[in-house]
């Protein structure tokens, strides 16, 4: 049975009033909402339906969450069942997410920017990557702008090292969906890729490789090329921050 979207008013618990949707996935949807005793704001995440492959997302965010103590990413407050449905209630991040950036303001990174926005990223997947655990979702909705601070949401797919892994991706998704510490770098080289093509005009209709199109540093290709998995790719976060720290050097 699929949950019943949350209307604008709508009270749950007792607690939490809800404000606005803020944005949906395949497990759940997301909303804005004010907690009623002291007006604070939540972000409340909702199981979009009673199946296992859901009920295990919210369960393994809900338990990664907890285990997590890290300022730029959110708190979880509470985890709850209404209607036979799940709910997360967790901390709500300011901000605007890259994609809302890059394709809605139409905002353009340097390479130089984009190296420093890489690497503030890093220092915060050092914490979750010592932890043991792989986010495998960092894609340009799920990293948060606010100010100078990152923060990195949505754990609905992390998981731990050693976790076997319960259901089958295509290829090309496979290299984002691995319960490996490489997975999150391939990632991060396609936020990259975003970054840097956001000021980019195409000069031909003929669409060509990243490698023939961006106008980059040799060291910045280098970290691309293996964070994509094109050359040996990384396999410890700390391979990567040594990069990024002599890239800006």
């Amino acid at each position: 049975m699929n949950a019943i979207e949350l209307k604008k008013g709508f009270v749950l618990k007792g607690k939490y009033e809800i404000e606005s949707k803020t944005g949906e996935g395949g497990y759940g949807i997301a909303y804005k909402a004010r907690k009623i005793n002291d007006g604070g704001t939540v972000l409340i995440k909702q199981a979009r339906n009673r199946k296992r492959k859901t009920s295990h997302s919210f369960e393994m965010e809900s338990l990664i969450l907890r285990s997590l103590k890290n300022i730029q990413i959110p708190e979880l407050y509470e985890q709850f069942v209404v209607d036979r449905h799940m709910y997360l209630a967790m901390e709500f991040k300011n901000g605007r997410t890259f994609e809302e950036l890059i394709f809605d303001e139409g905002h353009v990174y340097t390479e130089e920017q984009s190296i420093a926005i890489l690497a503030k990223i890093t220092a915060i997947l050092a914490s979750i990557h010592e932890r043991g655990i792989v986010h495998r979702d960092l894609r340009i909705p799920n990293i948060l702008l606010d100010g100078q601070d990152i923060h990195i949401i949505d754990f609905g797919l992390a998981r731990n090292i050693g976790d076997k892994q319960k259901f089958s991706f295509f290829k090309k998704k496979k290299r984002y969906r691995e319960i490996s510490f490489i997975s999150d770098f391939y990632a991060l080289g396609h936020f990259l890729l975003f970054l840097l093509y956001s000021g980019y005009s195409a000069r031909e209709e003929k669409e060509k490789p990243w490698e023939e199109e961006l106008n980059i540093d040799s060291g910045t290709r280098l970290i691309l090329r293996r964070m994509l998995q094109i050359d040996s790719p990384y396999e410890r976060i700390d391979e990567l921050q040594k990069d990024l720290h002599n890239q800006r050097n």
